[in-house]
């Protein structure tokens, strides 16, 4: 019987219970090419608790507009403060950003209209965000676990602490990954922790790769005794995942010098070697002007 492996649940799944999973989801500036076979009911469930939570981010939707990424709706993603104030009111109200669209649509949901530009010019909206920090954890987890199966196969399978990931996965509070974390060798990096010292050379470098993309990126970038993942979002980088790994056997040549890098574009991928795209963005940075003057 033709089984696949499924690196979520770590089980080997017969082909007629599978379907394609996209490691980064088109609405996060995936591409049909980066995909897997997995547990169709599995894929269900990670589509709408992990996948979905993100694209549904604030911060994340901001991006999605300016990217142009609209997922599998084919609609733009609506941006919406919920929790806003006008000054000198007592009602909340809701306010849409529209972007280059035009200003903002403040909509009362007590008279159950749009506010007109009358009603709301010269006044002070305040609004409050709520954003989850493990919505980036557990994503960056999923894809780790799926980018590492995609680029090294039966290699991640033997050789990766993957149990850390699929933990990492499960958690949904704050508190409790931080405290589960430390139960594991794993170490981990989101947009909302400071980068420590001894971190930022390499920090800087994810951030500038993540930014050149124009779109997504998984990094993986073995160690002696780790592989490191860096999960890039539609030009920002949103965590680093330290992962334990017996890496002897890992390729390090060719399109595997130095790392292995997944950039998507457009709906297109691309793999080469993090040597390569690191020569590629340091070109781009040291390009000329016209006038003779270089981009650095």
């Amino acid at each position: 019987m033709n089984t696949f492996y499924c690196p979520y649940t770590d089980r080997d799944v017969p082909a007629s219970e599978t379907n394609p999973e996209h490691i980064v989801p088109l609405s996060l500036g995936g591409a049909n090419a980066f995909t897997i076979p997995i547990d169709g009911k599995f894929n269900s469930e990670v589509g709408s608790s992990i996948d979905g939570a993100l694209a549904n981010d604030f911060l994340i939707k901001l991006r999605r507009r300016a990217f142009g990424v609209l997922g599998h709706s084919r609609r733009e993603p609506k941006v919406v403060l919920k929790r806003s104030m006008i000054e000198g009111q007592s009602t909340p109200v809701q306010v849409t950003l529209r972007g280059k669209e035009g200003p903002p649509v403040v909509w009362d949901p007590v008279q159950r209209r749009d506010l007109s530009a009358a009603e709301t010019i010269g006044k002070e909206i305040k609004s409050q965000l709520q954003i989850q920090r493990f919505n980036r954890l557990r994503f960056a987890a999923k894809v780790a676990l799926a980018a590492g199966y995609f680029v090294y196969e039966k290699l991640f399978r033997d050789n990766l602490q993957h149990s850390d990931l699929r933990l990492l996965m499960k958690l949904n509070d704050a508190g409790q990954i931080d405290q589960r974390l430390q139960e594991t060798d794993m170490r981990v990096w989101d947009r909302f922790t400071p980068v420590e010292a001894k971190d930022s050379g390499d920090h800087q470098m994810y951030s500038l790769f993540c930014a050149a993309v124009r779109g997504s990126c998984v990094l993986c970038i073995p160690g002696p005794k780790n592989i490191g993942f860096v999960v890039g979002v539609l030009g920002q980088i949103e965590a680093v995942l330290n992962v334990s790994a017996n890496t002897k056997d890992f390729p390090s040549s060719g399109d595997h010098d130095l790392g292995h890098i997944i950039l998507l574009t457009q709906k297109r991928m691309e793999r080469l070697s993090y040597r390569s795209f690191a020569q590629r963005v340091l070109s781009q940075i040291e390009k000329p002007n016209r006038d003779g003057s270089s981009t650095s």
